[in-house]
Formats: C-alpha cells, sequence, structure tokens
C-alpha cells in the first residue's frame, strides 16, 4: 500500500492528466482503498471509519463523491447534472455505527453559491430503505448540523424536498461522528495539533505527517501498539516513557508496520523522526 501511494508532485501530475486516464484513474483509487480498508479490517477486526458515496446522482458512484470525506472545505463534490425533488446525497457508514454528530456543507461556498438543496431534509436507515428523519425541513441552509443521543445508523442523507431550484448539487463535507483531539481518552502533543487526529481516526486513508517529535499517553490497559506508517529519512526512533517524563526504552523502526510491546511502567510514546502515520493501533 505505501509503496504504491503518490508523492505530491506524482499526485499533481497524475490529476492534470487525467483525461489520459480515465480507466485507470478510478481502478488505482478503489484499489488502494480496498486495500487500506481490507487491511485494517483483518488487522483490527473492526471495520474503519471511511465512508462512501451514495445517492440519487450517478456521479456519486464515482470517486468524484470522495471530494465530501476528503477532510478538506475548499473541495467539493458536484452532481454535474440538475437537482428534482427527491434526489439526495448521503453517506454510507459501510457498517450499522452509533451516530451522535453530522456535520455537512453544502454548495461551494455558504455565501452566495446557487449549487446546493435549498429545501431539503436530513435522514438515516440502517438498511438504506426505511428511512427516519433527524431533522425538521430546511430552508436555504449551506450549513447542516445534528447532534444528540446516539442513533443505529448505517446510512446518512439529505433529501432534497420540493422547490423549483434546478441548477446542480455540491457538497463540500459530509462528516459523520468527525474526530476531535478533545474527543480522545488520552492526550496528544504535537506540531499540529489539528491533523495529529488522523494518526488516531481509526481510517487508515488519512494520515498525519510528523517533523521532528510527536506524542500521545497511553490508555490504560494497553500491552502493544501498532503504526501503519510511511517512514522517511531512515525512520523512527520510538521512546517509551514513564510517569516522571524519564526513558524507560528506545528502539528503531524504518518499516511501514512497526509493532512493539508496552514496557512496564510506561505511561507515555514518543516519536522522534520524520514519518508520515497513518494510524495507531493499541492492542
Amino acid at each position: 500500500y505505501v509503496q504504491n501511494l503518490m508523492s505530491e508532485e506524482q499526485r499533481k501530475n497524475y490529476n492534470d492528466h487525467k483525461s489520459g486516464t480515465m480507466k485507470l484513474q478510478p481502478f488505482y483509487e478503489n484499489a488502494m482503498d480496498d486495500m487500506a480498508f481490507n487491511f485494517y479490517t483483518k488487522l483490527t477486526g473492526e471495520k474503519p471509519l471511511a465512508y462512501r458515496s451514495i445517492g440519487s446522482f450517478p456521479t456519486l458512484n464515482t470517486i468524484q463523491g470522495k471530494l465530501m470525506f476528503d477532510n478538506d472545505s475548499t473541495t467539493h463534490y458536484t452532481s454535474g447534472d440538475q437537482q428534482r425533488t427527491g434526489n439526495w446525497i448521503g453517506a454510507d457508514l459501510r457498517d450499522v455505527r452509533d451516530v451522535r454528530e453530522i456535520l455537512i456543507l453544502q454548495g461551494r461556498n455558504s455565501v452566495d453559491d446557487v449549487d446546493y438543496f435549498d429545501h431539503t431534509i436530513l435522514e438515516y436507515s440502517v438498511d438504506g430503505k426505511n428511512w427516519t428523519a433527524l431533522s425538521d425541513s430546511l430552508k436555504k441552509q449551506y450549513v447542516i448540523e445534528w447532534n444528540g443521543e446516539p442513533i443505529k445508523a448505517n446510512y446518512i442523507r439529505i433529501r432534497k424536498l420540493e422547490s423549483e431550484k434546478k441548477s446542480w448539487a455540491a457538497v463540500r463535507s459530509f462528516d459523520v461522528n468527525p474526530v476531535k483531539i478533545e474527543d480522545l481518552n488520552f492526550k496528544v502533543e504535537a506540531k499540529d495539533m489539528d491533523k495529529v487526529r488522523f494518526a488516531f481516526d481509526k481510517n487508515p486513508g488519512t494520515s498525519y505527517t510528523s517533523t521532528g517529535v510527536f506524542n500521545f499517553e497511553l490508555p490504560a490497559g494497553v500491552t502493544s501498539c501498532v503504526m501503519l506508517t510511511k517512514p522517511v529519512n531512515g525512520g523512527v526512533t520510538i521512546k517509551q516513557l514513564g510517569a516522571d517524563g524519564k526513558m524507560i526504552s528506545e528502539s528503531k523502526f524504518d518499516s511501514a508496520y512497526v509493532k512493539f510491546d508496552i514496557a512496564n511502567g510506561a505511561k507515555k510514546v514518543e516519536i522522534n523522526g520524520d514519518t508520515e502515520v497513518f494510524e495507531v493501533i493499541f492492542n
């Protein structure tokens, strides 16, 4: 998986010439996504929090739908077709999950864009057939937020209600249970406290690029740790520290798959070196 990842320059060239790779691009994207999804599932016994776009527009079945889940509100999915009453855009959570929070950003921006459902409703479903409303009807609302007591859902969607609007529809973000650093049950310290959450979001399709040092406390009961990484410049040094901050053990790794046992008395792990961390998994 790591060997087949593109660099930023390769990704730019790839996108610049996508008209010549229309068959290759979806094959590559889907193969990489499936590889990461299945490896994580086999490794942990749980399906990762890697969602897929679904809905009534054909383009939601293409890689364009991934733009709703790329953690970048400057990009957007667009329907490429006129919206009609009954059209819907949603997320397949890939499993029945406890959903406690939803944040959807409609349109190409939240100020004056016309490509959004101007009359819609937020709904959820377990089986994809029977849908339950999570909101009242919403009018002229770019930002759709919901949070409350967890509900069981496999699918979340916004559905267009009766409206004269016939423009295309665009969605910048479709976040379900967005990972927040303050929601973790352990402390993390890093240069970029926003993006470091991607190392602990149970989604190997996201990552945190660390230059220098970052560290995290060990949750109670953890006996070993797995790191899925892409090491740079000779690998990383992993230090395990006690409650007093003194080093208990030190080891060095230069592989993409790193597993180490937690030393007796260790309370914190410190990662030294340049690396891209796709996921930290506690056992």
